[in-house]
C-alpha cells in the first residue's frame, strides 16, 4: 500500500524502486534459503534450575489442522524448518485468525517465557514508532508476506 499523499512522481520512482529491486524481497518460505544457521539460529538465556516443561497436547479443528499441515509442509519443504523429537520439552500450536479470514501460525510460550528473565532492552512499542513517523513524506509498512520471518 502506498501513501494517498504521495504525487504521482513520486508514486512513480517508489514503485520503479521496487521493481528493480524486487529480488531482494521473500515472497514465500522457498525464497528464503542460503541464509547460514549460525547467523539465524539463537540460543534462550534460560534460569538456573528451571526444568523443562512439556504442555499438554491440545487438539485443533479439521480447518485449523489443514492450515498447520500446510504452512509446516510449505516450512520443511523449503528446509527453514526440520522434524526433531524432543521428549522434555514442548509448546502447542495456536492457530490466529487473521482479518482477512486466513490463518495465522503461531507457538504458545507461557511456560517457556516464564522460565526466562526479563529482557533489560524489550523491543519499542510498535504503536509509538509509527506515531514518531508523523510528519515525514514517506513511510513504508512491510509485514514480511503476512507474517514476520
Amino acid at each position: 500500500m502506498i501513501g494517498s499523499t504521495l504525487t504521482e512522481e513520486g508514486r512513480n520512482k517508489l514503485c520503479g524502486l521496487l521493481q528493480r529491486n524486487i529480488n531482494i524481497f521473500s515472497w514465500k518460505p522457498a525464497d528464503m534459503t542460503g541464509v547460514r544457521r549460525h547467523i539465524a539460529e539463537h540460543h534462550l538465556n534460560i534460569r538456573e534450575g528451571c526444568s523443562p516443561v512439556r504442555q499438554k497436547k491440545r487438539g485443533q479443528t479439521t480447518d485449523r489442522n489443514q492450515t498447520i499441515q500446510e504452512e509446516v509442509g510449505k516450512l520443511v519443504e523449503s528446509g527453514i524448518m526440520k522434524e526433531v523429537h524432543y521428549d522434555d520439552c514442548l509448546s502447542n500450536l495456536v492457530m490466529v485468525k487473521k482479518h482477512d479470514d486466513n490463518w495465522r501460525m503461531c507457538v504458545d510460550f507461557k511456560d517457556l517465557n516464564k522460565a526466562c528473565p526479563k529482557d533489560g532492552y524489550p523491543l519499542p512499542e510498535t504503536d509509538l514508532k509509527v506515531e514518531s513517523l508523523c510528519g515525514f513524506p514517506f513511510k513504508c509498512f512491510l509485514d514480511a508476506y503476512k507474517g514476520y520471518h
